[in-house]
């Protein structure tokens, strides 16, 4: 099994384990446990990010909401009623929310543990606005940047200070991509190496490895626009990429319906891309992944 592989079955794991339901009571003198429930919506057209800090995973103590155009942090007062939710900001900002089920969920009422996320409407007191917003990460920790909208890289490198958890690492990308090319292991740490300023769940490596995909595929069409000689043509590398795009599929370990088969396949793929440019775009003979691994 590849180093990736390893993480994503960790990923999978843990994925499984924050499934499960809540214990069933806490010790007598234990503090509560409290973490961190990150949300990604909008208000009217205007995407937003909310994390709510929950105490024993149902009683909040904190929150605060940022909209992806300002990123200014807004505190908010939640007042928790039945299905329904009231938070109100410090910019006199409003929300009148009720919890939203999953489609598994048959829990009444719903809370912040079993809904799926909360709907209702936004008002400022001159204007009143749609809210819609979907329960994505709990942990500790949680950055706001993380529930914005993607954004795909530009082509510089984002500084390491100014990072978010769901970029991954184009600055140690772009190094590998001008180096020469000398072993599939080399590869496969280059890209692990860009992957390592993401945090490892599921949505966010998801995001990361689509990242370096498109990122690599702009670098080899940038050269193919060039004037300088090289294996594959502005006319091969689609044909090249549908069939190094089907191998990754015919020898990737993970189920299609689980939730680290894309980002199997897309790390798959950005392997050979990686390959590729420091290879000077001449196609090797052999694939990276050759065959199903064995798990």
């Amino acid at each position: 099994m590849t180093g990736f592989g390893f993480v994503l079955r960790g990923v999978f794991l843990f994925l499984m384990v924050c499934m499960m339901g809540p214990g069933s009571s806490y010790a007598a003198g234990n503090p509560p446990a409290t973490e961190e429930l990150g949300m990604s919506g909008t208000i009217g057209k205007e995407p937003i990010a909310m994390i709510i800090t929950l105490e024993n995973r149902t009683h909040p103590t904190k929150a605060h909401y940022s909209s992806a155009s300002a990123q200014k942090i807004i505190p908010l007062t939640v007042q928790v009623t039945g299905n329904h939710v009231v938070l109100s900001g410090q910019d006199k900002g409003i929300f009148t929310l009720h919890f939203v089920a999953g489609s598994r969920e048959k829990a009444d009422p719903l809370s912040f543990y079993t809904a799926s996320g909360m709907q209702g409407m936004w008002s400022d007191g001159t204007k009143t606005l749609p809210v819609s917003l979907q329960f994505v990460l709990s942990r500790d920790h949680l950055t706001d940047c993380i529930f914005y909208p993607h954004h795909l890289p530009n082509d510089k490198p984002i500084p390491a200070e100014k990072r978010c958890e769901q970029d991954a690492d184009m600055a140690a990308l772009r190094q590998c991509i001008h180096s020469p090319y000398t072993s599939d292991d080399a590869v496969e740490s280059c890209i692990n190496t860009a992957l390592k300023t993401c945090h490892p769940d599921q949505r966010t490596t998801n995001l990361c490895v689509s990242d370096i995909t498109v990122y690599l595929d702009r670098a080899i069409r940038q050269r193919l626009a060039s004037l300088a000689p090289h294996g594959l043509t502005e006319q091969s590398y689609p044909l090249w990429l549908k069939q190094v795009t089907q191998s990754c599929l015919d020898t990737s370990g993970f189920s299609p319906e689980g939730t680290g088969f894309a980002a199997d396949i897309g790390f798959c793929v950005a392997e050979e891309k990686l390959r590729l440019l420091q290879n000077a775009l001449q196609p090797m003979p052999q694939r990276i992944r050759s065959e199903r691994p064995r798990h």
